[in-house]
């Protein structure tokens, strides 16, 4: 597998969101190449190429500007993760997205 992979947690929880607008999060997901397990299952690999197009072409599909804003509130993933720990000892605003900059490669490649 070569390029950056993201977790397929981020796509839990897109098939009951796309069918509220009538919408097929599984068929788009196999137009896109994307394995439909990762709908269900949040430890596939799931190349991040896919994955951009995938909440495009949904939000596209939808009609919902705010589809990836709705699917974060859904999964209740934190896109941070453990470099939580290192940014909530910043003394100011300005530290803490320099340490988020300076460290979210550690975080993920993508």
């Amino acid at each position: 597998m070569a390029g950056p992979y993201v977790r397929s947690a981020i796509l839990v929880g897109a098939q009951p969101l796309m069918a509220e607008w009538g919408r097929d999060a599984l068929a788009l997901a196999v137009e896109l190449g994307i394995d439909p397990l990762a709908l269900r299952d949040p430890d596939l690999p799931v190349p991040v190429g896919s994955l951009l197009q995938f909440y495009e072409q949904a939000a596209q599909r939808t009609g919902c500007r705010s589809f990836g804003l709705r699917m974060a509130a859904r999964t209740g993933l934190t896109v941070i993760g453990p470099l939580w720990i290192l940014l909530r000892q910043a003394q100011t605003v300005a530290q803490m997205l320099e340490d988020l900059a300076a460290n979210f490669d550690l975080y993920t490649q993508a």
